[in-house]
């Protein structure tokens, strides 16, 4: 589009004397093309030349007011297409934001946080019966007959009993359409007046499964705002999520729920099921699942132009003849991306394991 706009109105038939025949024309030939273009325009010529291209073919942006960060709120509709990758290193703060500007009832939440903490309560219970359980059953797990029938004695049987009692007290938790993100009546309220405009949009919501939000329900380590944010379809990539304020939590505990909590994520994620995943940055490299945005957090201050482009990397997978954002929260890192890197930390590091 560019050589096109520079052959018509800056230099007639540049293009044709780099791309001599249909023979030559291929992509490795438009980008040869292209640079050498780039390369005669003189410095004091651009600022002109820009103004008269985008008099022409003006940019195709959002308003900025339209991409900003109230994700659970007004902001929501600019999600399109598929899930949304949030990329800080201050994972709580963000998640305590989103919940924050989310303007929830405040019946509504305390009715929520007190269902979500019998059912920590029932979930520590549940958590041990089943230990011992296991524990119990352990000497039983070579007899095949005993296993398959669960001939087990009273005291094994009366403990499994007890285990599906509690699991039944488990209550269910569910939000109104109008605080889930990306929902009919959450756009009506945030982003339209006319419910024939969400039908024609593209926006993305969340569909997570009974038994996904159960699982997570019963982990009674994890704290009320994962399982709240997960309610709204937002789901959390951390190695250090914060615990419940429960008393007398076990470090081994806290730990091993962490851990099953980001796997359901991860099936989630792989299932394009939540609307919105927050990672850390240790989830930057080798993160394969398929999203459509990504915001990096303004927080993310030690980046690296390598780092920013591997962020790139996350969007727009697999999916073709969609639209894709990656957005900045900081000019810096803007900057840093455009910049000439003299060296690389990257590469320093790769040379130092493999030389």
């Amino acid at each position: 589009m560019f050589l096109n706009f520079y052959d018509t109105h800056i230099e007639k038939g540049f293009v044709e004397k780099h791309i001599k025949s249909v023979d030559d024309f291929d992509l490795t030939t438009i980008k040869d093309c292209y640079v050498n273009c780039l390369t005669q325009i003189q410095g004091d010529t651009w600022t002109e030349l820009k103004a008269k291209y985008l008099s022409l073919y003006p940019l195709r942006t959002t308003p900025h007011e339209e991409i900003g960060c109230d994700l659970t709120t007004k902001h929501a509709c600019s999600l399109t297409n598929g899930p949304t990758l949030y990329i800080s290193d201050h994972v709580q703060n963000i998640c305590k934001y989103l919940l924050h500007v989310a303007k929830m009832d405040t019946s509504v939440l305390k009715d929520i946080q007190e269902k979500i903490h019998k059912n920590t309560q029932i979930s520590e219970q549940l958590s041990k019966k089943r230990k011992d359980y296991e524990d119990k059953i352990e000497k039983f797990k070579d007899n095949e007959k005993v296993m398959e029938h669960m001939r087990f004695p009273p005291d094994i049987m009366e403990l499994h009993r007890d285990i599906e009692t509690l699991q039944q007290k488990i209550q269910e938790l569910r939000i109104e359409p109008k605080f889930k993100p990306n929902t009919r009546d959450h756009y009506k309220k945030w982003c339209a007046q006319k419910d024939n405009e969400y039908d024609e949009s593209d926006v993305y919501s969340s569909y997570v499964g009974e038994k996904e939000a159960k699982s997570v329900m019963q982990l009674y380590t994890i704290h009320a705002l994962y399982k709240i944010l997960l309610l709204m379809g937002i789901g959390v990539f951390s190695n250090e999520i914060m615990p419940c304020d429960e008393e007398n939590i076990k470090t081994e505990d806290i730990k091993q729920e962490n851990n099953a909590y980001v796997e359901i994520m991860k099936d989630l994620a792989e299932q394009k099921s939540l609307y919105l995943i927050i990672a850390n940055s240790d989830y930057i490299y080798g993160t394969n699942y398929q999203f459509s945005h990504c915001y990096l957090g303004k927080d993310m201050k030690n980046m690296s132009q390598e780092k920013i482009i591997q962020c790139i990397g996350r969007i727009g997978r697999q999916d073709k003849n969609k639209h894709f954002s990656f957005r900045f929260r900081s000019k810096e890192q803007m900057d840093l991306l455009y910049q000439i890197q003299e060296g690389s930390i990257e590469a320093d590091n790769m040379n130092k394991l493999f030389c």
